[in-house]
């Protein structure tokens, strides 16, 4: 582990500009059921603090309530006032996120046509009943908007400069798992026509990772055999070990 923290670290960065990280939350009564809920979820945030440059870095954490909801105040509250202007509490609006996104998607269709595309989608994310299908649509839909994705329970130990730029990297052990760390520049082909293409393809579905880990393996099942209709590919020459799990990185670009 320390031969790899070091050769991270030696990663020249990607990034041009101020680097913005997302996380977040859907809060749920699942939650309840967690031991020390505030505890675990405020580690995310206070080693963003304590690891990253301030300078150019900021911390978007997304979720479904307000910010004065009592577990965000539980989070957040012991050191927002003084580090509030490196993280910003974001209010996920489903049908305002979609909306962007299917902007791009259907530019080439009349309002009717991306109004349906965008009912479709919201219909879609407001019929999941399991929390975890319903956080996999969130971030999706976030990470076509705005680039970068960390799970909210991961503890970082350095700057994360390296791993952003023009690259998406889905991390996972057995299965692809866009969960732990994604990447990829606003508006990615990756995201937009090959991900969410999927996603309207298998419409309203209650399963766990139906559209996380499950339909991402299947569509790196599809480029791996060729059958990908889209101009995207898995590079070889980007692979990375990350707390000792297999990264896949897809160039969708190329």
């Amino acid at each position: 582990m320390q031969s790899f923290v070091q050769a991270f670290g030696e990663i020249p960065p990607t990034l041009k500009g101020t680097a913005l990280i997302h996380t977040g939350i859907l809060v749920s009564d699942t939650l309840d059921s967690w031991a020390e809920t505030a505890r675990k979820l405020r580690l995310m945030p206070l080693s963003f603090l304590a690891s990253q440059d301030l300078g150019n870095t900021k911390l978007y954490y997304w979720t479904n309530v307000d910010r004065e909801h009592p577990l965000i105040q539980e989070i957040f509250g012991p050191f927002l006032e003084q580090y509030g202007k490196h993280i910003e509490i974001k209010k996920f609006d489903a049908a305002e996120e979609i909306k962007k996104v299917v902007l791009d998607y259907a530019s080439h269709e009349n309002t009717a046509a991306m109004t349906a595309v965008t009912a479709e989608l919201v219909n879609i994310f407001d019929s999941q009943t399991i929390a975890s299908s319903k956080t996999n649509l969130m971030r999706t839909f976030l990470l076509y908007n705005y680039g970068a994705w960390m799970d909210n329970d991961m503890v970082l130990v350095q700057s994360v400069a390296p791993l952003l730029g023009d690259w998406a990297e889905w991390i996972g052990k057995g299965f692809i798992n866009e969960a732990v760390f994604s990447a990829s520049r606003p508006g990615s082909p990756f995201n937009l026509k090959a991900y969410i293409g999927n996603i309207r393809k298998l419409g309203v579905h209650l399963e766990f990772f139906a559209y996380g880990p499950t339909m991402l393996s299947n569509m790196v099942k599809e480029i791996q055999n060729g059958r990908a209709s889209l101009s995207y590919n898995v590079s070889p020459g980007a692979e990375l070990f990350f707390r000792g799990r297999f990264t896949c990185s897809l160039f969708p670009w190329t």
